[in-house]
């Protein structure tokens, strides 16, 4: 929060490192446009979507 960090997370950890990959490629388009926001911010990044969680 002090330093308004912006962060992206993958939400399911049991997959490869080549799934994680594709869901960061897959969802590019979405995060892209979540860091034109400030920060602080954190997004879980699903399958299909990317959403913001909340910080409080």
């Amino acid at each position: 929060m002090k330093h308004a960090a912006c962060c992206f997370y993958i939400t399911w950890q049991n997959l490869s490192g080549p799934e994680m990959a594709q869901r960061l490629i897959d969802n590019r388009d979405a995060i892209v446009t979540a860091c034109a926001e400030a920060g602080p911010f954190i997004y879980a990044v699903h399958s299909n979507q990317i959403k913001k969680m909340d910080l409080g």
